[in-house]
């Protein structure tokens, strides 16, 4: 795919089409990025005209078979066309699993779910926000590199 795909709006486009793939978009450091970031949701400063080549968008590619892509900005899976994971054997988040590249903000599914405020302990404060929300999820952290680490809350 060349350039980058744009909706009549001047989003950036989460499919392509003919066809429906998934689209992912590349970042001019290496790193990818779901659509929803690229078009600067989740606190993301993507742009194409931008000197910081950690958010530069440089080109977009549609996510054929890799099953583990994650957004590396947000820590959400970028969905692929043809991939056949068995979920309960991956060992990266899954949908309804929370991310974190910070240990502060925490993602379900792409969207900032939960900020831990300042000063408070961590664990705690997740622990907490689980029980008032009736809702364990499993939690991961998302490397520079993107690479998944998932971690445990006592409750």
């Amino acid at each position: 795919m060349t350039g980058l795909p744009k909706n009549d709006d001047g989003t950036y486009q989460a499919f392509a089409w003919p066809g429906g793939y998934p689209i992912y978009y590349l970042f001019a450091d290496g790193e990818v990025c779901c659509p929803s970031c690229a078009n600067g949701q989740n606190g993301s400063l993507a742009s194409e005209t931008t000197d910081d080549k950690q958010w530069r968008l440089v080109a977009a590619g549609v996510n054929d078979e890799d099953d583990n892509m994650i957004c590396s900005h947000c820590g959400g899976k970028i969905e692929s066309s043809y991939g056949d994971l068995d979920e309960s054997e991956s060992d990266n988040p899954q949908e309804g699993d929370y991310t974190t590249m910070d240990h502060i903000h925490f993602y379900c599914d792409g969207k900032l779910v939960l900020t831990i405020p300042e000063g408070e302990e961590e664990e705690l404060y997740l622990s907490q926000h689980f029980e008032e929300e009736g809702y364990y999820p499993n939690i991961w952290f998302i490397s520079d590199h993107g690479n998944a680490h998932q971690f445990y809350v006592e409750s």
